[in-house]
């Protein structure tokens, strides 16, 4: 594959990963403005399933991005190449799955906890917070420590192998 054609696939696949994230921020937007969760969740199942999915798919595009990118950042440093594919491919894919789990979790928690005579209100509304908190923990490891990583090695790589090329200490070029 040309140098061109994988420019081509990894901004298709970056628009495609980031059209599916602000797609599943808006339909989980509910969830986190409600004031009771479950009853949210409980009556719009497959928003949230469709949320789920639209967080698998935007993991997957951006694993591909680290993929398809990786005969490119090879060619200039095989160490930093493999350091942005696990970061970008493995790490932030699992973070992807975990929180598409605890969302696809929600739904049935959701409806015993809406379900006429449930004995178990008090167990359905603290698995369900303990979802929503997992969920919002594995969100908050992937865009602080698994995205900026495999971006700073990108950046090593871009900028390494230029005449007088350096990175700022703030991480800029």
């Amino acid at each position: 594959m040309s140098t061109r054609a994988i420019a081509i696939s990894v901004g298709a696949l970056f628009l495609a990963g980031d059209a599916a994230g602000v797609s599943s921020a808006l339909l989980t937007h509910p969830v986190h403005a409600g004031n009771d969760h479950l009853i949210v969740v409980a009556t719009h199942p497959g928003r949230v399933q469709l949320a789920a999915l639209l967080i698998l798919i935007m993991g997957i595009a951006l694993a591909l991005v680290a993929v398809v990118i990786f005969p490119v950042l090879r060619r200039h440093s095989e160490v930093l190449a493999l350091g942005y594919l696990v970061f970008r491919g493995a790490l932030e894919t699992v973070t992807y799955i975990a929180a598409s789990i605890c969302w696809l979790l929600l739904v049935p928690v959701a409806q015993e906890y809406v379900r006429p005579g449930s004995p178990s209100l008090a167990s359905a509304r603290s698995s369900g917070a303990f979802l929503l908190d997992a969920q919002d923990s594995i969100a908050a490891v992937t865009v602080r420590l698994a995205g900026p990583a495999g971006t700073a090695t990108k950046r090593v790589v871009a900028v390494g192998d230029r005449p007088g090329g350096r990175i700022s200490p703030a991480g800029g070029i």
